[in-house]
């Protein structure tokens, strides 16, 4: 995955949190941990500046 791609995803992610947050119901909490936690990936590849991933 190339820092382009996990941004993009960043972004995507990020647009879903926000989505969710406006709804009635709370986002269950293991989604609000898997988002995280792929967040936090997403952000070391970009920020390390790894394409390997």
């Amino acid at each position: 995955m190339t820092r382009t791609d996990a941004l993009a995803l960043i972004l995507l992610l990020s647009a879903i949190e926000s989505w969710a947050l406006t709804q009635q119901r709370p986002m269950p909490d293991y989604l609000h941990e898997h988002l995280g936690a792929a967040m936090e990936k997403l952000e070391a590849i970009v920020l390390g500046g790894n394409d390997d991933h």
